[in-house]
């Protein structure tokens, strides 16, 4: 099993509307692959990240989800909230074990 963990910096005052879209994507992973995946907020270090986190048999499976989803028109539309909202360049992705 392994998780891959998407972190975002949200700009100042926009944490809830990241927190919105991240609702949002998570229904659409949950729809697409049956799985959840979880979304929060940092408490300790920077107050403004959100983590996007979710579980994989394989890294494989972790390459064919961002395929789906990036191909998905609803992942797309969820997607644009989230342009004005995120400290562009602050994304990081991690792949743990």
């Amino acid at each position: 099993m392994v998780a891959f963990v998407r972190t975002v910096e949200a700009m100042p005052g926009k944490i809830r509307d990241v927190l919105v879209a991240g609702r949002e994507i998570a229904a659409i992973h949950k729809r697409l692959f049956g799985t959840e995946l979880f979304v929060g907020t940092a408490f300790g270090g920077k107050v403004s990240e959100v983590a996007f986190i979710g579980q994989y048999d394989s890294v494989q499976k972790i390459a064919d989800m961002l395929s789906q989803l990036n191909a998905d028109p609803a992942y797309q539309d969820a997607l644009k909230p989230l342009a004005a909202a995120i400290v562009p360049g602050a994304g990081r992705d991690q792949i743990w074990q």
